[in-house]
């Protein structure tokens, strides 16, 4: 099957709490080594209880604080960011769009789309959560991975988890989840491979019934394994 073609699911992991990182990360690890899938990390606590009260220095004292921290942490400086809760700023998302990173996910949407701001745009692509998580299913519906995999479109999704939730007490639910797509077909990604995918070179190509050659938007990607 074509990769472009393929149904996939990009994974966002939150670790907003201690217990999160400490017991559910190396949990959600294993799993992903054991299933073969990718999945991108976003560590962050406590900023969508006060984002609305910042101001532009300080957001940026912020952004600047993490990306040391990430930088210290892992070797290499951090090229995308999430907001929790999905409640960035206006004001933050303009500053963030001063980092230059390749991508952010700050948002609950349909599709990649560069966000505008006041009467600008911006550069920096976003990545938008497209699927309910699973603590939002929590108690209102009987079979949550069901759920979770009737929600799963043609094309490129996202679903965000919680370190804390799906590498706690519902990791068995989210492996469901995960096996059940796998032997779907469907793909897993990181959110890197979801905002590569929105960009693509322009190359010739042809399409059925139309002689000659037309403009065509070119994948060239790694391809994402699934679960067997």
């Amino acid at each position: 099957m074509d990769p472009s073609n393929r149904t996939t699911v990009g994974l966002r992991v939150d670790v907003d709490a201690r217990r999160g990182r400490d017991e559910g990360v190396p949990r959600l690890l294993e799993l992903f080594r054991h299933r073969r899938v990718r999945a991108s990390f976003f560590d962050h606590v406590g900023w969508q209880d006060r984002i609305h009260r910042l101001d532009r220095l300080a957001i940026r004292a912020d952004l600047d604080l993490a990306a040391r921290a990430v930088a210290a942490a892992v070797g290499v400086a951090p090229h995308a960011s999430a907001a929790p809760c999905w409640r960035p700023s206006a004001v933050a998302l303009a500053v963030q769009d001063d980092l230059g990173f390749r991508y952010a996910s700050d948002t609950r949407g349909e599709t990649p789309f560069r966000p505008k701001v006041g009467d600008g745009v911006l550069a920096t692509l976003q990545v938008p959560t497209t699927m309910p998580t699973m603590d939002e299913l929590l108690g209102r519906v009987p079979d949550i991975p069901g759920t979770l995999a009737r929600a799963v479109r043609p094309g490129v999704n996202v679903f965000t988890l919680h370190a804390g939730v799906e590498g706690g007490a519902l990791l068995a639910a989210f492996e469901t989840f995960l096996v059940g797509l796998g032997r779907r077909g469907v793909a897993f990604a990181g959110l890197d491979d979801v905002a590569a995918r929105a960009l693509a070179p322009v190359v010739r190509g042809s399409v059925d019934g139309r002689s000659g050659w037309i403009a065509a938007q070119a994948w060239a990607r790694r391809g994402e394994p699934s679960i067997r």
